[in-house]
């Protein structure tokens, strides 16, 4: 599927969150309120550090992501652009500062 995007995740790997990561970086992205609850727990000292994907969207009140797994090739492409649009406005809002 990634490939339709045209991103080459043969050199990825997936990374647990660390109380390491999480001290390094200023923010942490979540994209549903399940993860935020998580992360809240596990990483109180840094809650601050915690925002929604979804509030950069044009319009804030739809912060939550959905998952589209199981859900068909439709609802992953939908997700997908969405996620892209979001980090490219946060790609510009950094680039601005």
């Amino acid at each position: 599927m990634a490939q339709k995007f045209d991103i080459d995740l043969a050199q990825h790997r997936s990374s647990i969150l660390s109380e390491e990561l999480m001290s390094r970086n200023d923010m942490a992205f979540v994209f549903d309120i399940q993860d935020w609850r998580v992360l809240r727990r596990k990483f109180k000292q840094y809650r601050s550090k915690l925002f929604f994907l979804g509030s950069l969207a044009d319009n804030p009140r739809i912060q939550i992501i959905p998952d589209p797994y199981g859900k068909g090739t439709m609802a992953f492409e939908d997700t997908y652009s969405s996620i892209a649009a979001l980090l490219q406005s946060l790609a510009d809002i950094l680039s601005a500062n």
